[in-house]
């Protein structure tokens, strides 16, 4: 007979009550008990995981994720643990399919893809949301991916390292085998507005001490992307450029040390970079679709275009790559490429509207 495992859901959350109940609500049917580490809120954020019966701890803040994390997991009496922050929530469809994920004997641990929802398909590996089936989906536009395990043993030898973009990973791979989880986390936290303050404020503090802390080429890309995201692309620049002299394989790095340069017009280096991202991560459209701006402000209109092309093979959900071929089409008085191009980047981003006349 199989056995029925059961599952610890672990959260920490500070000042979240316009998202928490959501998150609860959209997995109370499947969890066995849920963990949430209060680090100092001060709205309803506890009240809302009580009547949820969370067991609620309050945690002195410590400007470390992975000790937050940890905490939670301290508490956690199943045999399974999820975490989930407050502002994710998994679809009603897919419950079903996370309780069979429990019953693989060989399996340590879930890698998911946490669908991060934005209106801004500049995003790198933004995808458009207009095809797709999750009602959760039709919030924005579009979303970007990114791959981290969420689901694991509950093992004291499984602990959160960082103390920003903390991980799981170094502690869960020496233990046993992880797999793909075939369930999207839907993200909603970037929605019609950026980020706090108070967030933008820690995450660059806790950005320059992990630096401080590791000093290695990831730490310094992570700052970098910081300084991105803040408009800062000097800094952004002097951090990437610190992060490939590190590790001149790591195209992130690479990637957006070229955007960072495209937005300071210093174009032979944005190339130069992306050229780099390219070659190390032939799959990754959004190298192409920045290589395609650079010599489109190169005048070098056809080089541009196959980038682009290159760009949409890539990822043909990318409604910016699309809009960028448009206009270069546009440019060179290819008006019916022009229009195609154009259409498709409408159909997959509606915002796109208010750029273009098809008429």
């Amino acid at each position: 007979m199989q056995k029925d495992y059961s599952l610890s859901l672990c959260m920490i959350a500070r000042n979240e009550e316009l998202f928490i109940e959501q998150c609860l609500s959209s997995v109370k049917g499947v969890v066995d008990e849920i963990i949430v580490v209060d680090t100092g809120s001060s709205d309803k954020t506890k009240e809302i995981a009580k009547r949820f019966q969370a067991k609620v701890i309050d945690f002195r803040w410590i400007d470390d994720f992975s000790a937050a994390r940890n905490e939670s997991l301290k508490h956690a009496s199943k045999d399974w643990i999820l975490v989930l922050d407050a502002d994710e929530v998994i679809a009603k469809e897919d419950l079903i399919k996370l309780r069979e994920l429990l019953a693989d004997e060989e399996c340590i641990g879930y890698y998911f893809l946490i669908r991060t929802y934005v209106d801004d398909s500049t995003a790198a590996g933004w995808v458009s949301s207009n095809e797709d089936t999750y009602k959760e989906s039709k919030c924005a536009s579009g979303w970007f991916s990114t791959r981290l395990i969420r689901l694991f043993r509950n093992n004291s030898a499984i602990m959160f390292k960082g103390v920003l973009h903390e991980t799981i990973d170094p502690s869960i791979h020496k233990m046993g085998t992880t797999k793909d989880s075939p369930i999207p986390i839907h993200h909603f936290g970037r929605i019609n507005a950026n980020r706090s303050v108070y967030k933008q404020h820690l995450y660059q503090k806790l950005s320059e001490l992990k630096t401080i802390q590791q000093n290695d080429f990831h730490s310094y890309c992570q700052l970098g992307i910081q300084a991105q995201e803040d408009g800062d692309y000097g800094k952004a620049v002097e951090m990437l450029k610190k992060s490939v002299e590190l590790n001149k394989h790591y195209y992130k790095s690479w990637l957006n040390l070229g955007a960072s340069y495209l937005k300071l017009d210093n174009l032979k280096e944005a190339e130069f970079a992306l050229q780099q991202a390219a070659v190390l991560n032939p799959s990754d459209y959004s190298a192409h679709n920045n290589l395609g701006i650079v010599y489109s402000k190169l005048n070098m209109m056809e080089v541009a275009i196959k980038e682009f092309l290159i760009a949409v093979g890539l990822n043909p959900k990318s409604a910016n790559s699309h809009f960028n071929l448009g206009l270069t089409f546009d440019s060179i008085g290819a008006k019916k490429e022009a229009h195609k191009a154009f259409t498709i980047a409408i159909k997959l981003n509606p915002m796109y509207k208010e750029k273009v006349n098809l008429t």
